[in-house]
Parts: structure tokens; sequence; C-alpha cells
């Protein structure tokens, strides 16, 4: 059990708020980055220059990066994590809890 099952019960039993939890950006669909609003707009080292995204638009490929040039490569690596919401679904919610208690440990100073 995770800080993220609530979440993941609450979408799995209402799929229909997805969107709405990824447009808001929240738990499972945080930006890969810091809580800090000032650092999520930013990558590091190299990509400083390029926004930070969550994970789904990491992995699409579409000039996102993550906190560290290290964990892009990975995100854009991992063929688990869906390119588009609308392919987000209860069976791809464990990746997503994955990769954010890796942030969170990694990232955010988490435990």
């Amino acid at each position: 059990m995770s800080k993220y099952t609530e979440q993941i019960e609450r979408l799995s039993a209402h799929p229909e708020e997805i969107e709405q939890a990824w447009i808001e950006g929240i738990g499972l669909f945080e930006f890969a980055g810091t809580r800090d609003k000032d650092d999520q707009r930013f990558g590091s080292g190299k990509e400083s220059d390029l926004p930070v995204g969550c994970l789904t638009m990491i992995a699409a490929h579409l000039g996102y990066v993550a906190a560290t040039p290290a964990l892009t490569k990975a995100i854009k690596a991992d063929k688990r994590i869906p390119k588009h919401w609308s392919k987000i679904g209860p069976e791809n919610f464990h990746v997503f809890e994955e990769w954010q208690l890796r942030l969170d440990k990694e990232v955010r100073n988490e435990s």
C-alpha cells in the first residue's frame, strides 16, 4: 500500500475521472520533478531549457523532460507508459505508481 493507493482505487472505480486527474497533474500524474512550482518549469543539466512534463508527456517524446537527464532517458525507454492520456487505464496505474514512488525517493527526497 502506498500514498497513491487511494487515488488508484478511486480512479479504478471511476475511470471517467482519469482525464481530469491527468489535466490537474495530481498524484499518479504529477510532473517528473520536484513539487516546487519554480522547479517544475525546467529540467536540469543539459536539458535545462526544456520544460518538465508528466510521464506521459515525456514518454511521447513531446519535448518535455524529467528532473534529470537519466530519468528522462529511463522514462522515454519505458514502453509501459502510455503516450496519451486517453490510453491511461486501471491496467497501467501500477506503472504510474512505480514511477511516482521512484520520483518521490530520487527527486523529492521522500520515502
